[in-house]
């Protein structure tokens, strides 16, 4: 009796056999046709180098990404052998775990995205060094380095596409909730895109975009492959990437088991524990020595998430996290937050004449302000004998301050500017006030009889018998000419005009401008002025920066269009001004008259 036996290389496919005799069919593959082609990614070796002996489908480095909230997403892709992975930036070098991280988008330049971990607290970052073509993470979001641009798989693609048949994302408003994407960087012209897998060597997270066609094994293969065996012994057919032994054995012939191979060997990892495989015939199919397990490795662990205690808030002293497959050896324990410790700082003492302050209590730690302080009024000077006993000054109304005193001096008693001591200052001639009001003083002695003006620091005063008259408003004559009073005062400041009883003036720095001829403005409109007053009986034209204008009784008549005369002729006027714009006919009190830039042009026509 001939028996058949079908052994692939890496796993078996499912056969059926069929003992009819020799020459006959034995055994029938059945297998399933998938997508042809594609384009290629070269994902990284262990050194870092793209050769096309790791290439592989660039729609197998689709990651998706399912949304959590705004702009927030679980970012997940498969391994070759059909793992979840997802995107996880807690582990230096190493972007894809076995246990998920809520990630949040950041918008960079240019369309381009940030990938920001919540839980880790760092930015993926990808270093843009030919010698370093890894992943890693930052705390800031760096330009270019720290920027990733996202693309989609799309029948729309532009031609130009540098990744074809895959559309460019418009940075984080393009992303939809279980969108499917490449997240890629380029780096000197290059696309590297991040490649989902379990690896604990940095660089296999990486793979290259390339013109190569990636073609998948499973299409070039027949639908139905027959192996018929018609004597002892044993052959091989490769299928894609897959070697399969067929081998024919007839009953009560013993195999030597010459030819073996290793299958279903298994690499440890952190979490499960790895096989040898075991070493089978490949001329008979029998299992020659069984594989052994392998221990689980080393948990790699480094200490995540520890932050120091501050006086206000308590510490973590950190996760121990193993970085290979992110299991959390052993949680950390919280430290409570320390408290303030204080000193209080910026006190001062008050003076007489300044005030002091407590201080404030300030953490000695953090700096916060805990407690403010308070202001510590000043102490005034406290005068004795002349002397302040809190700060040892003199008293300066002893000799220093002179004010209107009522005194006797020689064997004349009166008001007299003088010190406390009696002494009077007779070269003192100006205004001074006492608690009565404020007088005119003239070589030391009031002077009751002075009416006119006077001066102090605080200018220059209108003095009506001796006392300052604050009543006083209007303008004022005196010695040195006509000036404007407000409040008793002279108000240096003002221009404009100011009535009294011989009519309305022209004031410029408080003083009557008897020289100035023109135009000025109140809040009744704009007069004419001749010798610093207004003319009312003034009919004509008047200039001013503005243009000519026309005033009627000494104002100017805005409301007036017609014709106009002055020593240089007629003029038309529109609204009150000279149009020297207007160049055409006017009809005037029934006559009609040429003008030319507002002048009229009378020709032969006379008045």
């Amino acid at each position: 009796m001939i028996v058949l036996v079908l052994l692939a290389c890496n796993y078996f496919l499912l056969s059926s056999l069929v003992a009819i005799g020799l020459g006959l069919v034995l055994a029938k593959l059945v297998t399933e046709t998938v997508s042809s082609s594609e384009q290629a990614v070269l994902a990284a070796s262990d050194v870092a180098t793209f050769t096309t002996e790791n290439k592989k489908a660039i729609s197998d480095n689709l990651y998706t990404f399912k949304k959590v909230d705004e702009n927030r997403y679980v970012i997940s892709g498969h391994t070759t052998d059909g793992s979840t992975t997802f995107l996880n930036i807690g582990t230096p070098r190493i972007p894809n775990r076995n246990v998920s991280e809520i990630i949040e988008l950041q918008s960079g330049s240019n369309q381009t995205i940030g990938f920001y971990g919540t839980t880790s607290q760092r930015y993926l970052y990808f270093w843009h060094d030919a010698s370093r073509l890894y992943y890693d993470r930052n705390s800031t979001l760096a330009a270019l380095t720290c920027e990733f641009e996202l693309y989609k798989p799309s029948a729309n693609a532009p031609a130009d596409s540098p990744i074809p048949g895959y559309e460019l994302v418009n940075g984080i408003s393009g992303v939809e909730d279980g969108g499917e994407y490449l997240i890629t960087s380029k780096v000197s012209g290059n696309y590297y895109i991040m490649n989902p897998t379990l690896e604990s060597i940095n660089y296999k997270h990486v793979a290259k975009v390339s013109d190569e066609t990636y073609v998948n094994p499973a299409a070039t293969a027949s639908s139905t492959i027959t192996f018929t065996g018609v004597a002892n012994g044993s052959t091989s057919v490769k299928v894609g990437d897959v070697i399969y032994f067929v081998a024919v054995k007839e009953e009560g012939i013993v195999c030597d088991h010459a030819s073996t191979v290793v299958v279903d060997t298994k690499e440890p990892t952190c979490a499960e524990e790895g096989y040898t495989g075991d070493e089978v015939c490949i001329n008979c199919g029998e299992v020659v020595a069984k594989g052994e397990a392998i221990k689980t490795l080393e948990h790699q662990t480094e200490v995540q998430g520890a932050a120091e205690a501050t006086c206000t808030e308590d510490g973590y002293t950190g996760d121990e996290v193993c970085t290979a497959c992110g299991q959390t050896i052993e949680k950390g324990e919280v430290i409570k937050a320390a408290g303030h410790k204080t000193e209080v700082r910026g006190a001062a003492k008050a003076t007489c004449t300044e005030e002091g302050y407590t201080g404030d209590e300030i953490c000695t730690v953090c700096d916060e302000v805990v407690r403010k302080g308070e202001v510590i009024a000043a102490k005034g000077h406290n005068y004795v004998n002349g002397t302040c006993t809190n700060c040892g000054q003199d008293d300066p109304d002893l000799n220093r301050t002179y004010a209107l005193r009522y005194i006797t001096v020689g064997e004349q008693t009166g008001w007299y500017y003088a010190n406390v001591k009696g002494e009077v200052d007779r070269s003192y001639t100006g205004v001074t006030a006492n608690e009565y009001g404020w007088w005119y003083v003239k070589g030391g002695v009031l002077d009751l009889s002075y009416t006119g003006f006077g001066q102090n620091e605080n200018g220059w005063w209108y003095v009506s018998d001796g006392q300052v008259d604050f009543n006083c408003n209007g303008l004022v004559n005196s010695a040195y000419g006509w000036w404007y009073v407000s409040g008793g005062r002279v108000d240096d400041t003002y221009t404009g005009l100011v009535a009294n009883a011989y009519g309305w003036w022209y004031v410029v720095k408080g003083q009557i401008d008897f020289a100035y001829t023109g135009l000025a403005q109140n809040a009744y409109g704009w007069w004419y002025v001749e010798n610093g007053q207004i003319d009312f009986d003034y009919t004509g034209l008047a200039a001013n920066a503005y243009g000519w204008w026309y005033v009627k009784r000494g104002q100017v008549d805005f409301g007036y269009t017609g014709l106009a005369h002055n020593g240089h002729g007629w003029w038309y006027v529109e609204n009150g001004q000279v149009d020297f714009a207007y160049t055409g006919t006017v009809t005037w009190y029934g006559t009609d008259y040429n003008v030319k830039s507002g002048q009229v042009m009378f020709g032969s026509i006379r008045f």
